[in-house]
């Protein structure tokens, strides 16, 4: 994948990402300045963009990865990507499953096979594990695959990225910035980039790294390796031998000294295979195969001379045993393999990469935000070198793992007489058979500490001041065999438990894990932690760091479905777990206190500097009463500054089931919506607000697939089933299932709007605008109905009156009925609950459903009164005295000429068209992208919903 690199910044027209010129730039600025763009370097662009901060990323090379490399993901650093919505397009392009079941050790991939082994979480025995410790699982994507999809990610969400850019040196300066000399390696020219921090993420050969002079922990190497990537079709034989890795050997012939064993891995199932070379112990470094070497090695390699191989590349690498002692000086930091490196044995090299870059994003965030002091940025590499250094040895023990398997298969004799004679011993009924066998079983079962190394995937224990151990005593051991089985614990310093959560009514389920994380802190409690929950809105106000509190239990915010957080949280249910936004516990208490928001408040103290923390008890009792005068004053000029905010829509089956860009037009404006709310300079979120497509299971794949690939956040509903209505027209027959959005509680605010709406201005600020805010339910005893469920304590609905005719004054005539195409919500379950109880009681036309269901539900006698968005914002059945005026957006078919009842402007049709065009050449190649959709759809590739930003929802039933 190559990024456009021209659009960096120029002269002293600096910003944060900037724009360029023809001409040399003589500085750049910007406050992030990353050197490389692999899976450190792209996923820490990613997560900084997670938190809205924006940088450059230099890479020098001309793309990103050009070879497969690593290919393992494991689930820890899924998580992290599942924080950023990019789970799900990993696993659409990963290979996962059955295509992983095995580890083979084998004479040829076509050929005899020795002995299998289970791996990556597809033992039966050990299934159990995995599922406990993670709520997603193993995949192979290889690192060609994944930094396209990281490297998209980033620069779609603030950075720029440079490729054919080598990183020189760096200069401090005296305020504390940072200068870095780069080359264009197409032009030789060199420039300067200023910035706030420096992230060396460029690989074994970082430069950076040796220009801090950080001392590097050497053990002695373990020889050279080649990998040679291979196009081979396998499909045949893979059916009957199907994994990922396959150890060749062939201990009773004589084999080539470079490739005495080979590692074979799938980079494309099944065409397209690594293969990955071990010479002879004790050959040195010194050979240099002919290519017609390579080529007889792959073809014994394969096993049968009639297949056709090509050869795609060649590359030799070292099997180092190395880290570095500390990973950070001063705002100068080195992560991915600048500072572990290891073969690639367990699969833990991007793994660790990503899972560096999720360690640091959030501190860097807080403290350029203002939310914590400089000196958290030291906890970096206090937690993550230890990890390093404990993946470094176990790589390298996994290489040596593999051993005894060599010896027990007689691999390791220099003679070929002798190499026969013991491997011959494997199949004789003598006593020396029945010991090579046996040692043969072990040193494989051996192996699983590779395959099966859950424990040194998930139990990273973090020791530093962003760990709150005061309240503890001794740590508890690890298990008896921490590589193998993962530790699930509280414990400050350790990985959030996993565990299985819904709502009151079932939806679709989610995980702790999914509660967690997304840039700030959280706080998990139970039955009668309420004040756990006070104390953590409180806190947060107080430091200006969110904590956001989650109750868990029967009758709480969330079911524990299967009472597994009770087995895990290691606490009572009234105590609490302080969460960081890297999903790492920071404290807990086994049990309600006295005093909670004192004892909170403590917890977070580290955070800031004391300096800081006595400045902030003086501004508290100095000057409160201004200080929450401004707040108020704040809060009211942006109320929804916090929340988690959304945009949303509705789309149904299409009956027909129509191929092609235009043909279902729905689709189309949905499409069309997503452009306008998240691309279109002209009207989308400046607040990085989601568009949320709430999906019926008869929405074709590729339909889902495709609005994913644009950008759009899937929520697959089920239908509410309401036979009984009879609308006036059959495609409103399941508009019922509009009101699933108000399932959807992990957000704070909701903008729903109909497919067939057009903007023309940016809608963000309606989320602050007069009549967007809760109100309190009324209590009129004369609207109160027994037959229909309880209202909330409180409630939003707002939305704008009906206009009847399209030649209307402006503004138009406010009405007491509203359409509703276009509505401010706050998701209540309670308030769901309560539109169901109005189904069968017949209280209004079913002629328009959900509109009249709303009508009467929110009645303006009623005890929840609809409040009015002002006439701007939206207007149904527009005219061109609309737009001239200033409208925000319109409701109408503008794809369609209306009736003569109803007639749609033909200035309003032809701007649809125009930015429908508009939104084809955006998305690029748009037609030719989606026949490939609808292509792989007929397939059957698309059997499971591809949903790239797929969230966890709430209550989906």
């Amino acid at each position: 994948m190559t990024i456009d690199s021209t659009s960096l910044p120029n002269g002293s027209g600096a910003v944060n990402g900037g724009n360029a010129t023809s001409s040399q730039p003589e500085m750049i600025e910007t406050d992030l300045l990353i050197i490389g763009a692999g899976p450190a370097g792209a996923a820490l662009a990613c997560f900084l963009a997670q938190h809205d901060l924006k940088g450059i990323m230099l890479a020098s090379t001309p793309s990103t990865a050009d070879t497969p490399r690593a290919h393992i993901t494991n689930m820890a650093a899924l998580e992290c990507l599942r924080d950023i919505g990019l789970e799900e397009e990993c696993k659409k392009v990963a290979v996962k499953g059955d295509s992983m079941q095995h580890t083979r050790w084998c004479r040829s991939m076509t050929g005899e096979e020795f002995t299998r082994l289970y791996s990556w979480g597809n033992d039966p025995a050990r299934a159990g594990d995995y599922d406990a410790a993670s709520p997603c699982s193993h995949v192979d994507i290889p690192q060609t695959v994944l930094e396209p999809i990281l490297v998209q990610h980033a620069t779609h969400n603030g950075f720029h990225c440079r490729f054919d850019s080598t990183f020189l040196s760096f200069e401090r300066q005296s305020d504390g910035s940072l200068i870095s000399n780069i080359q264009d390696n197409l032009t030789k020219l060199t420039y300067k980039i200023k910035s706030k921090y420096l992230f060396g993420c460029d690989g074994a050969r970082s430069q950076v790294l040796r220009q801090l002079k950080i001392p590097l922990v050497k053990k002695p190497g373990q020889g050279l390796a080649t990998n040679c990537l291979v196009k081979v079709d396998l499909s045949h034989a893979i059916k009957s031998r199907m994994g990922n890795l396959h150890q060749i050997m062939r201990p009773d012939e004589e084999v080539r000294p470079f490739a005495w064993t080979t590692v074979v891995r799938m980079v494309k199932p099944w065409n397209e295979w690594m293969f990955i070379m071990l010479p002879t112990p004790g050959a040195g470094v010194d050979f240099s195969p002919s290519q017609e070497e390579y080529m007889e090695a792959c073809k014994a390699i394969v096993g049968d001379d009639s297949i056709p191989i090509e050869i795609l590349g060649i590359s030799k690498w070292f099997i180092n045993e190395i880290v570095a002692e500390y990973y950070s000086d001063g705002n100068i930091f080195c992560l991915g393999d600048a500072v572990h490196r290891h073969p690639p044995f367990n699969g833990l090299g991007s793994n660790t990469c990503i899972q560096d870059a999720y360690n640091l994003a959030w501190k860097i965030s807080y403290v350029m935000k203002g939310k914590a002091d400089s000196s958290i940025l030291e906890t970096f590499s206090h937690e993550r070198q230890p990890v390093g250094e404990s993946i470094v040895t176990r790589a390298n023990q996994g290489l040596r793992d593999h051993i005894p398997v060599w010896e027990a298969l007689g691999m390791m004799d220099p003679s070929l007489e002798v190499r026969k004679k013991e491997f011959a011993e494997l199949s004789a009924a003598t006593p020396e058979g029945v010991v090579r066998r046996q040692k043969l079983q072990d040193a494989v079962n051996n192996t699983s500490h590779e395959f099966h190394g859950v424990g040194v995937e998930m139990n990273q224990r973090y020791v530093s001041k962003a760990i709150y151990l005061e309240d503890e005593t001794t740590r508890p051991a690890l298990p008896e065999d921490p590589v193998l089985h993962h530790e699930i614990t509280t414990f400050p310093g350790s990985r959030l438990p996993h565990a299985w959560l819904n709502t009151k009514r079932p939806g679709k389920q989610f995980s702790t894990i999914d509660l967690a994380g997304h840039g700030v802190f959280s706080l998990f409690t139970g039955i009668g932690g309420e004040e756990w929950k006070v104390a953590a809105k409180k806190v947060s106000k107080t430091l200006g760091i969110e904590i956001r509190p989650y109750s868990i239990g029967f009758g709480q915010d969330y079911q524990d479905v299967y009472f597994d957080w009770a087995k895990r949280r290691d606490i009572a249910e009234d105590g609490c777990v302080l969460v960081r936004p890297d999903r790492f516990v920071a404290w807990r208490s086994h049990k309600i206190i006295e005093s909670p928001e004192e004892k909170l408040l403590k917890v977070m103290r580290p955070l800031r500097s004391s300096r800081l923390f006595r400045l902030l008890l003086i501004i508290l009792l100095c000057i409160i009463l201004p200080y929450r005068l401004f707040s108020r004053i704040q809060q009211w000029r942006h109320p929804s500054a916090g929340l988690n905010l959304a945009y949303a829509t509705l789309l149904l089956e299409d009956s027909a089931h129509t191929t092609g860009k235009d043909a279902d037009a729905y689709f189309v404006s949905v499409r069309m919506l997503n452009y306008q709310l998240l691309h279109d300079p002209k009207t989308r979120t400046k607040k990085n607000i989601p568009f949320l497509v709430l999906t019926t299971p008869g929405v074709d794949m590729w339909k889902v697939a495709q609005l994913s690939m644009d950008g759009a956040t899937i929520i697959p509903v089920e239908k509410l089933d309401t036979p009984w209505i009879e609308p006036g027209q059959s495609r409103w027959q399941d508009v019922m299932t509009k009101l699933r959005v108000f399932e959807l509680v992990e957000y704070d605010r909701i903008l729903f709007l109909d497919a067939d709406t057009y903007l023309f201005k940016p809608l963000d600020s309606i989320f602050d605008s007069r009549g967007a805010q809760p109100r309190s339910t009324l209590r009129k005893k004369s609207e109160i109905k027994t037959d229909e469920a309880r209202l909330p304590e409180d409630y939003l609905f707002a939305t704008l009156s009906e206009v009847t005719q399209s030649l209307h004054t402006y503004p138009p005539l406010s009405m007491s009925y509203f359409n509703a195409g276009f509505f401010l919500l706050s998701p209540s379950i309670e308030l769901f609950e309560y539109y169901l109880s109005l189904f069968p009681l017949n209280r209004f036309e079913t002629i328009y459903p959900e509109q009249n269901l709303l009508n009467y539900a929110h009645r303006p006698n009623g005890n929840m009164p609809w409040s009015r968005l002002h006439y701007s914002w939206n207007i149904q059945l527009p005219s061109m005295q609309d737009v001239k005026k200033g409208v925000a957006s319109v409701h109408a078919k503008l794809w369609t000429g209306g009736n003569e009842l109803q007639p749609v402007p033909v200035e309003l049709r032809e701007m649809w068209k125009g930015k429908k065009l508009e939104m084809w050449e955006y998305y690029s190649n748009g037609l030719q992208q989606q026949r490939r959709y609808e292509e792989d759809w007929k397939k059957g590739l698309y059997g499971a919903p591809l949903h790239r930003h797929m969230r966890y929802g709430s209550g989906h039933r």
